[in-house]
């Protein structure tokens, strides 16, 4: 194919500058309850994706928004303060929703070079390389925005452009559909076990075998211990879910993971298979047959988070989860939820293994796409599958 600077010759190398319009940071906003201009802070850009959930409201009142800030479809939005945030990319689909960002993520505005979706992809690949662009002391780094001007790209052409972005975008959105089918799942889930087991409190008057005890009555709970060094095939399990890979497990089987400390004290994962679960994170199973699906819906239930312990550092403990009191429903009752659940629990587990397989191939692809590594025809039969 012929190469030329490492990378293939009908390619160029060029800079982010060269192929945008318009790279700013946001606005300084007034903010309002009105439902008024979207304000996207860095909390709203996560995993390559921009979610509204955490976003406010800018007050057009008090300060108008120029039309170059407002955010258009295409646009590619970079965190650009804070260690641990800085380098975050998503690009910008919402075309119909009236939206600015704040002073703290930059918005990169491809020009008619460029692919737009192409452009997104390939920054999403080099966060950490922007991130290495950071300037300042700890705490206070910032993303100066000459330096994402110079930013380079291997470009290239545009059919090819297209084509890359085609491949990936398939991964996408296989990706979300199965994430989608996992929401609608959960949902299923929840509603039943609401259905049977939410309208009888402590105090009432329970069914025939059922009766109140404590949580520690039917689970069996353990603290996680500090992750191994060693990389290897087995996922290592905190509270904000896979951190990595060890080559020892410390659980196998059906267990759920509670975020056990800290901003993810509470969170909730269930596997089935041999994990490390570390020591930010508490493993659950259950003393009885049959009860699993129960303990996991009713743990999702009552909002551990709010139990946590401590205001600046939320801790959950294994006592304070052994005397949580609950209505125990009967045996009989237990094992046709399970029987129901149990089969919503395997589907949405077989779905998350298909996008982390999905997922990995994609990330792998990515980069050797970019680079001109692979070619696009040598992975069609990849994409196709």
């Amino acid at each position: 194919m012929g190469v030329e600077n490492n990378i293939p010759q009908d390619w160029k190398m060029t800079f982010l500058s060269d192929i945008t319009n318009y790279i700013h940071r946001g606005i300084t906003p007034k903010y309002c309850e009105n439902e008024s201009v979207f304000v996207i802070n860095q909390r709203c850009i996560r995993d390559h994706k921009v979610s509204l959930l955490n976003a406010r409201f800018h007050d057009l009142s008090v300060k108008n928004v120029s039309d170059e800030k407002r955010l258009k479809s295409g646009d590619i939005l970079i965190c650009s303060t804070g260690v641990g945030t800085l380098g975050r990319v998503a690009q910008y689909k919402l075309n119909d929703t009236l939206a600015t960002v704040d002073s703290h993520v930059t918005i990169v505005r491809p020009n008619d070079n460029i692919f737009k979706p192409f452009l997104g992809l390939l920054l999403s690949g080099k966060e950490r390389e922007i991130e290495f662009l950071a300037e300042g002391t700890t705490g206070q780094t910032e993303l100066p925005r000459t330096s994402v001007g110079l930013l380079p790209i291997d470009l290239p052409p545009l059919p090819e452009q297209k084509a890359i972005a085609k491949v990936l975008t398939a991964f996408d959105d296989k990706i979300e559909l199965l994430q989608s089918q996992n929401k609608t799942l959960e949902t299923m889930a929840q509603t039943i076990f609401k259905e049977w087991f939410g309208k009888y409190q402590i105090g009432d008057e329970l069914p025939e075998d059922w009766r109140v005890g404590k949580l520690g009555d039917i689970v069996e709970f353990s603290n996680g211990k500090s992750r191994p060094k060693q990389q290897g095939i087995f996922p290592i399990y905190g509270g904000n879910g896979i951190l990595g890979y060890s080559d020892k497990y410390n659980s196998e089987g059906e267990v759920i993971i509670i975020g056990r400390v800290g901003a993810y004290c509470g969170s909730i994962y269930l596997e089935n298979k041999r994990i490390w679960i570390s020591d930010n994170a508490i493993s659950a199973k259950p003393k009885l047959k049959d009860y699993l699906c129960f303990i996991l819906y009713y743990l999702k239930k009552i909002n551990l988070n709010n139990m946590a312990e401590g205001s600046s550092q939320p801790l959950l403990t294994q006592t304070l989860l052994n005397s949580l009191s609950l209505t125990i429903p009967s045996k009989n009752i237990i094992c046709r939820f399970e029987s129901i659940i149990s089969d919503l629990i395997k589907k949405i587990q077989s779905n998350k293994s298909q996008i982390q397989s999905l997922t990995k191939t994609r990330d792998t692809l990515l980069p050797k796409l970019m680079s001109g590594q692979v070619r696009v025809n040598n992975i069609k039969q990849t994409a196709d599958a």
